[in-house]
């Protein structure tokens, strides 16, 4: 596994070798098989992977009260229980300072 790894490291990104990793797991679990993702050969593979060609995450700014403000200006504007949803949803998550991927576990 980790030479599989290896070799699709340079036209692949470490994120879609990770998922690729994933999805080769689950294929061996439903075929009544064990692959150990942690075993040292495919651990340090995919540290080495990522140390050599992995990238920075870019970083993106907060919002400021001014975007929101505007956001929730426009949602105002429009009618129906999912413009009041992403209102709320906006205040909430500016006022309690929740990233993204936390807004995105609350029901729809």
């Amino acid at each position: 596994m980790g030479s599989f790894l290896a070799a699709r490291a340079t036209t692949h990104k470490a994120a879609s070798l990770s998922m690729r990793l994933v999805a080769i797991g689950q294929a061996h679990r439903l075929a009544g098989h064990r692959l150990d993702a942690g075993h040292p050969a495919i651990r340090e593979t995919m540290k080495g992977i990522r140390r050599t060609h992995g990238t920075a995450p870019t970083k993106k700014d907060a919002a400021v009260a001014d975007v929101i403000r505007d956001a929730v200006g426009v949602l105002a504007k429009r009618h129906g229980l999912r413009a009041l949803r992403d209102r709320a949803l906006l205040l909430v998550g500016f006022a309690a300072a929740l990233r993204r991927s936390e807004l995105e576990r609350f029901p729809a």
